[in-house]
């Protein structure tokens, strides 16, 4: 990224910022495995009547659409599930009842998305 910057022809400071802060911000996050696309379009809960009794219902929780799983690091569901909010309801609001929250990660990655895609 900071090549980038210096080919594109912008400013050699903020390249130089780069690549001084992102080697701390990225480092000491131990590989795990997840889904990839924490959204609510792959979260589907439904009835197990197998195990349903007269007095109680049992729900069965189903994760979709696992093509984009494999090992990232641990920071990365928790990033991806707040890049990809739309911010028209409360989904965002739950995302840390499912997934450990990483804040400064998910604020650097939304910075150097813009960054890189505007």
């Amino acid at each position: 990224m900071a090549r980038k910057y210096t080919y594109d022809g912008r400013p050699r400071y903020r390249a130089d910022f780069y690549r001084q802060c992102l080697p701390h911000i990225f480092c000491g996050h131990k590989p795990t495995f997840t889904h990839g696309d924490c959204q609510r379009k792959n979260i589907m809960i439904r009835s197990d009547p197998q195990r349903t009794t007269a007095s109680n219902r049992a729900l069965e929780l189903v994760i979709l659409d696992w093509e984009k799983s494999g090992w990232y690091p641990s920071y990365w569901e928790y990033c991806l599930a707040v890049c990809a909010l739309r911010w028209d309801d409360d989904w965002g609001l739950w995302i840390e009842k499912m997934l450990d929250p990483f804040i400064a990660e998910v604020s650097w990655l939304q910075m150097l998305r813009l960054e890189l895609w505007s």
